[in-house]
């Protein structure tokens, strides 16, 4: 008898989680779904409704009338959300089956046996199609220009004395193992092991603004053989550098890192960090080498995005390894070199924390602006699906120019003014020369210089926005590294972040309304805790509820017996009492001062004072992609 693929609702699919508990023998976090069989047909068509928390979305969301916002996994009050929109019924038909395919299945697979996402809204499909469409992918690069690995087994790699546990501060980066939490997103220095590290948990926040120039965090694990016999046994790239007589170490070269250990229901699911030369990691961190710089940086920038976050949720993996991030877009060689630098400078400003990243400060600032062709190597074969279509990809006329155009139409007044707030020194110089029938899509003026130091362009650049709590220092910037080129404070990390999101989705060919999508769909963990993250004037964090933080800003309420705070206001000054966030978040002027035991440097513990400038300020993240996306608008257009 013919086997036909699930469709409709009397042909259809729906996905379900038992977050509500609805199920009381079942475990919350369990997913399931409902799959409705018709009859055979010519073709496969069927719908698809996800993330349903309670039977009567799905009846919601085909009784609805298609208008009003579309609702999250989760709604303003961080509950599941069980309200229904026309919208999230998926139509899912052969060109729907074949970009899943492409995306999420092993080359040739046929579009019949492709996995299914789970789809929250039909504008998430049109992303996913863009995605399947774009032309080049991570996987292209694949020995010749970019490498993979997870380095040390973390239970082989004792067995055999390469390392031993033994959780101190390294000497120098060769004696630095990195795990997990010690990074995150665009943060090399996320976290440090404590001086007993026994869990994940037994990790505290580094404070970016105290770090020494040549700080390194505490390693769990250490060489446990002589450095030469360490270094003897570090993997190496599979390919040779010219004038090299053999491949160099993979800690030879700067590194995109990434949590091999994942969940699509986290704050963030693609958590990655540039590493340094010489640094190794156990098996639960995967990291990625590749052969020119400029596309490592490329890289790191498009990782700390929610755009390739967005994909990685998509696949529903807990396994980052190689198999998914060889599915990630990069960078086409004929991407507008505007923004491809501008993605470049945040990346460097976010990661170069130290001088451990001080070489890779000075070969980016100190190369040229238009980074090499891709060599044509005869006989590579192509990555199955990234033919172009029509209409979609980063060199298509709607991508760029015309994004912003539409972009401007739904304009809001504090995007508009803030657009218009933007001087001409802003715009950053075109320099990298597109093929002549490319020039229009792509927005490069052909007549931009051929060769100018990249930082020209970086000293050109400028935040999206004004704002006293960010360094307004970019045409202060030098080829060699300095400490303060690195941004430190929370408030300025966060815009980088922002303004990387926007980026990259325009590089990737999306629009303002997908990313807007993006976030408010897939990121509702992110959306909780942007919501109650607070600020002080100095781009402090003041209060989060955020669960990775910990420790950082004060306790939503007074502690009874921790009178570690001190408050000046114009009323006068307290000393040595207890507080709370909602003792202070009306504060309009004053400086709240904690003191706390800082065991995260080497020397310690020693006794520190973190103080909080009122007034206190949350963030709009949609506002800021809205501002973000017109002010790199008018620049392009420029």
């Amino acid at each position: 008898s013919a086997v036909t693929p699930p469709v409709r609702l009397d042909d259809g699919s729906v996905s379900q989680q038992n977050e509500k508990k609805l199920f009381s023998e079942v475990h919350h976090h369990t997913s399931f779904s409902i799959n409705v069989y018709g009859n055979a047909r010519p073709s496969p068509a069927f719908v698809h409704v996800a993330n349903l928390f309670a039977p009567a979305t799905a009846d919601a969301c085909l009784d609805h009338d298609g208008h009003g916002p579309l609702p999250g996994i989760k709604d303003d009050a961080g509950e599941w959300n069980t309200a229904g929109h026309a919208h999230r019924v998926i139509e899912v038909g052969p060109d729907a089956l074949d970009d899943f395919a492409k995306l999420y299945d092993e080359p040739g697979t046929p579009p019949l046996r492709a996995r299914l996402p789970a789809l929250h809204t039909r504008v998430l499909l049109q992303v996913l199609q863009k995605f399947a469409a774009y032309p080049k992918r991570l996987g292209d690069l694949w020995k010749d220009e970019y490498c993979a690995s997870r380095h040390w087994g973390e239970t082989a790699a004792q067995r055999q004395g390469t390392i031993r546990r033994e959780t101190r501060f390294p000497g120098c980066p060769a004696e630095l193992v990195l795990s997990g939490p010690h990074f995150f997103v665009g943060n090399p220095f996320n976290k440090t092991p404590r001086r007993e590290c026994t869990q994940n948990s037994h990790y505290d926040v580094l404070d970016l603004t105290t770090l020494p120039e040549d700080y390194l965090p505490r390693t769990n694990y250490v060489p446990a053989c002589d450095l030469d016999e360490y270094d003897r046994r570090t993997p190496t790239v599979p390919w040779q550098e010219p004038g090299e007589d053999a491949p160099r170490k993979v800690t030879e070269y700067y590194r995109l890192a990434n949590r091999k250990m994942t969940s699509p229901g986290l704050e963030r699911t693609f958590v990655s960090a540039a590493i340094p030369k010489h640094v190794a990691t156990i098996d639960t961190v995967f990291t990625s080498a590749f052969r020119d710089v400029g596309r490592c940086v490329e890289m790191i920038a498009l990782s700390a995005s929610i755009v390739l976050d967005f994909f990685i949720k998509s696949t529903g993996t807990g396994d980052l390894l190689s198999s998914w991030l060889n599915r990630l877009p990069v960078l086409t060689d004929t991407c507008d070199p505007r923004i491809r630098n501008a993605l470049r400078i945040r990346a460097l400003r976010l990661c170069c924390l130290t001088s451990h990243y001080a070489d890779l400060w000075r070969e980016i600032c100190n190369g040229e602006l238009s980074p090499p062709a891709a060599p044509n190597r005869p006989g590579r074969a192509a990555t199955p699906g990234n033919e172009a279509r029509p209409g979609l990809g980063p060199d298509s006329a709607s991508s760029i120019s015309d994004a912003f155009t539409a972009a401007d139409a739904r304009r809001s007044p504090d995007c508009t003014t803030a657009d218009r707030s933007r001087s001409a020194g802003d715009a950053t110089i075109t320099t990298e020369q597109p093929p002549r029938d490319a020039d229009a899509a792509s927005g490069q003026r052909p007549d931009a210089p051929e060769s100018v130091t990249a930082i020209d362009a970086f000293r050109a650049d400028a935040w999206t926005r004004q704002d006293p709590r960010l360094p307004d220092d970019f045409a202060a910037l030098t080829p060699a590294w300095r400490r303060e080129h690195a941004l430190r404070t929370d408030y300025a990390r966060r815009q980088a972040l922002v303004e990387i999101d926007v980026l990259a989705a325009v590089a990737l060919g999306l629009t303002l309304d997908e990313l807007l999508t993006i976030y408010r769909v897939q990121f509702p963990v992110m959306r909780q805790y942007e919501a109650d993250t607070w600020y002080d004037a100095a781009g402090r964090i003041v209060f989060t509820p955020s669960k990775g933080l910990p420790g950082v800003g004060l306790p939503r309420k007074a502690v009874k017996g921790d009178t570690a705070y001190d408050l000046r206001t114009p009323a006068g000054e307290r000393t040595g009492i207890a507080l709370g966030w909602e003792d202070v978040r009306g504060l309009t002027e004053g400086v709240v001062t904690r003191r706390v035991t800082d065991d995260t440097l080497p020397g310690g513990p020693a006794e520190r004072r973190i103080e909080y400038h009122a007034p206190f300020g949350r963030c709009d993240r949609e506002q800021d992609y809205r501002t973000s996306w017109a002010a790199f608008g008018q620049r392009l257009r420029t």
